[in-house]
């Protein structure tokens, strides 16, 4: 019976933690890619309810705990596929969430709820098992342990091999596996019933979709309502859902080409990433075919000098290739995050135009543009980083992801590794009142500073009706380069925002904006009240760092009146739906979590009120709560630099957490003669640990970056671990010395530090978009070092 309990806690763990992953990954298809948070703190609201609910009904439950344990894990099980499948079909626009807050907090409050069952039914399970005899438990805790690592781990390679629809079913499998373990075959009844709901769970994956539903307001579902539109290709992996779309009403552009453009532009194809994110693949058989793309603000690069050796970052469906095969670039490195995405076009594609890859000769590496720069040391006449961002996720969607690429350490990384002549080019979009353009140039000057070089004598931004390309030069501008970008906008149509020397009547010709706010914003950017010009400025400009990499964030909350005064009815249309998904998502999951916390424990007060040193003791399990849950979710932001997508690093973050954290808890145990001691130590360790991580953990971190992901991500769960193994002392030893002095504050210890953990994960990602990552895990940091000092003050049993 006990190896069967813990096959059973091993398998609905592993199934509890891989549901993680696989919500965010529905989410992300269904909507768009912001919902990791909201995942994580639904998923500790759950596992803290159930630990209420536990502590109420235990002893019923205990009586009847060879029926519960089995029930209680089916149930699980089909609750994850009703909780998958019901947020699919929740009529949630996030567009719309700015105009009708009252039906967005509606519909965001029917995802939570949803995702919040399974969650409750495993922790549960859990839970009960956890109260088994005490000489069983650290078995069941280990098994814990490992199904949680397992599923973080294996969930993600699984997604490499099933769809998320096929993932669903087999992490269900696993809970009616757990379920199957603990039934009792030989009871007639038990049999049945066990017998029963196999037939039901087969009859459900069976009738399952066998695929996410996407939103309406999505690029593929545009597409395929298009006349004689089809999906030629379908291929999912952990890094999203990859479509291949074709038709004649297909018309898409180049981002940002002119209008004055001669050429026509071949038959193309669309490669569509999570329903979104489009890369655009041409049919062009003859180099002359691609003349079009000379016609892009993307092509400006090319009039300052003949660059040979380049480097792409973000190739896409080959047009930015083609772009240097047109130009006679010879030799070309191109920097590729998603490899099942590159290798669909390069060999599936290559009748549609994906042949581009082979006859432009340029060499693909997978690998962070960082770590591919710093392990090989070349130099290149020219970096292109193309457009990258989804033509869909406007509205400020994008507000809350982080994004590296846009950082003044990437862009000094960018200019160091420019030849003596070279140059660096970045497009992005054009947006009124200007934000992106105004802030990618502010962060070159910044770059540039840094560097040690004078910035107004190298740089060229250049615009037209839909991109910016900002072009960073090595060496100062000639006279003859000036004089060809001058040209090259003249006979394209495009303006010119910033150019050394550039007078005021050469400026908004063509796309004609109220004011020439490019040429006003850039001239403020280099002048002497650059700083005051960028404080009064109506959105955001500040260079974006490592330490905030939210390059789309522009939303200033102080502003937010000013706002409304000059756009009056418009402002919705202004506000970042990220951002405010997140502020909702917070509220939200506050006020649940205080009414199934909170709400079922208050017929109890009695019990709080006559306790010795309450408030002592609650402060300390909320310090711990959100103490912990802020640096998990401080990692998870930071690793995913290293690790290159946000779903690998919540992968390695949740595992390592859980287990090196769940090995600490574990080792508790063996300091009862010297609990205060070594509970102080515990706290200040994780303090100490977490500040040479703060000196540290870049340069430690860049020393890997190159390696490939499988080592990337041993050695991130090797980095967490003694962090995570001092952090998991506290709760269980706080926990020990307060049941055996207070019992009755138990419950809402639990109860405070699942409060917690809920509002720092859901806040965090906030904070960081305010203050940072350091100031994040300084705050962490700060609350595990008053619940050391706290714990000298707990209650303790009376010898």
């Amino acid at each position: 019976m006990i190896f069967r309990t813990r096959l059973a806690v091993a398998l609905l763990s592993f199934a509890a933690i891989g549901l993680e992953l696989a919500l965010m990954r529905i989410l992300s298809l269904r909507y768009w890619d912001y919902f990791a948070a909201m995942v994580i703190s639904v998923a500790l609201l759950g596992f803290g309810f159930s630990g209420t609910l536990l502590s109420l009904g235990q002893r019923r439950l205990r009586q009847s705990r060879r029926f519960w344990l089995p029930a209680l894990a089916f149930a699980a099980a089909f609750s994850m596929l009703i909780c998958a499948w019901g947020v699919q079909y929740v009529p949630l626009d996030i567009h719309y969430l700015a105009w009708s807050l009252r039906a967005g907090w509606l519909h965001i409050l029917e995802i939570e709820l949803l995702m919040l069952l399974p969650f409750l039914l495993s922790g549960c399970f859990l839970g009960l098992v956890l109260m088994d005899r005490s000489a069983r438990i650290h078995g069941h805790y280990a098994a814990n342990l490992i199904g949680s690592g397992a599923g973080a781990v294996l969930s993600i390679g699984l997604m490499s091999f099933v769809s998320t629809s096929g993932l669903l079913i087999l992490l269900a499998a696993c809970g009616c596996g757990a379920g199957a373990a603990l039934t009792n075959w030989k009871n007639p009844k038990g049999a049945l019933a066990g017998s029963l709901i196999g037939i039901l769970y087969l009859a459900a994956a069976f009738f399952s979709p066998s695929e996410v539903r996407i939103s309406p307001y999505k690029k593929l579902a545009l597409e395929k309502s298009k006349p004689q539109t089809e999906i030629v290709v379908t291929a999912a992996g952990p890094l999203g859902r990859i479509d291949v779309v074709r038709g004649p009403a297909i018309h898409d552009a180049p981002p940002g080409m002119s209008l004055q453009n001669p050429h026509p532009i071949p038959p193309r194809t669309l490669v569509i990433v999570d329903g979104d994110q489009t890369h655009i693949v041409y049919q062009a058989a003859d180099r002359k075919d691609w003349r079009f793309l000379d016609f892009t603000t993307a092509a400006a690069a090319w009039t300052l000098n003949e660059p040979s050796r380049i480097l792409v970052i973000g190739p896409g469906g080959g047009a930015p290739l083609a772009l240097a095969h047109l130009k006679g670039s010879r030799e070309i490195d191109a920097l590729a995050g998603n490899r099942q995405m590159l290798e669909l076009i390069r060999a599936g594609l290559g009748r549609m135009g994906g042949e581009i890859y082979r006859v432009s000769g340029a060499r693909v590496h997978f690998e962070a543009p960082r770590g591919w720069l710093r392990r090989t040391g070349r130099k290149y006449d020219l970096i292109l980083l193309p457009l990258l961002d989804a033509a869909g996720a406007g509205g400020g969607l994008q507000a809350a992801q982080e994004n590296y690429l846009y950082t003044v350490e990437s862009l000094r990384s960018f200019i160091r590794h420019l030849g003596n002549n070279g140059i660096f080019s970045v497009t992005v979009r054009a947006k009124t009142p200007p934000r992106d353009g105004l802030r990618i140039f502010n962060t070159a000057i910044e770059a540039l500073r840094q560097e040690g070089l004078s910035a107004p004598d190298r740089l060229a931004l250049i615009r037209s009706w839909e991109t910016v390309t900002l072009l960073v030069t090595k060496t100062p501008l000639t006279g003859s380069q000036l004089q060809r970008v001058h040209q090259f906008a003249e006979t394209r149509g495009f303006d010119l925002g910033y150019l050394p020397g550039l007078k005021p009547g050469a400026v908004n010709r063509f796309h004609i904006l109220a004011r020439p706010y490019y040429y006003e914003g850039t001239r403020a950017l280099l002048g002497a009240d650059r700083q005051q010009y960028i404080q009064d400025y109506l959105f955001a400009l500040d260079a974006p760092t490592d330490d905030r990499p939210y390059f789309n964030h522009f939303i200033r909350w102080r502003h937010l009146p000013e706002l409304q005064r000059q756009l009056q009815g418009r402002m919705p249309a202004f506000l970042e739906l990220g951002s405010l998904l997140m502020v909702t998502a917070l509220i939200q999951v506050a006020m649940l979590a205080g009414l199934l916390i909170f709400l079922p424990l208050w017929p109890r007060r009695a019990a709080l009120r006559e306790a010795p040193a309450k408030s002592r003791v609650m402060l300390y399990f909320f310090l711990l709560g959100a103490g912990f849950m802020l640096l998990e979710m401080g990692f998870l932001q930071k690793l995913i630099l290293y690790l290159a997508h946000p779903i690998y690093s919540a992968a390695a973050v949740i595992a390592a957490f859980l287990v090196f954290a769940g090995i600490g808890s574990h080792c508790s145990g063996r300091w009862r003669q010297r609990a205060s001691a070594m509970a102080c130590g515990a706290a200040f360790g994780t303090a100490l640990m977490g500040c040479l991580y703060l000196l540290g953990l870049d340069p430690w971190l860049a020393l890997t970056q190159s390696w490939n992901l499988g080592l990337r991500f041993l050695v991130a769960a090797v980095t967490i671990a003694p962090l995570a193994l001092a952090m998991g002392h506290l709760f269980p030893m706080g926990l020990r010395r307060v049941s055996e002095a207070a019992p009755g504050l138990v419950p809402w210890s639990w109860a405070v530090n699942g409060l917690a953990a809920v509002l720092a994960t859901a806040g965090a990602p906030l904070l960081a978009m305010s203050v940072g990552f350091s100031k994040l895990i300084l705050a962490a940091l700060a609350c595990y070092l008053a619940a050391g000092v706290l714990f000298w003050f707990l209650p303790q049993k009376s010898d």
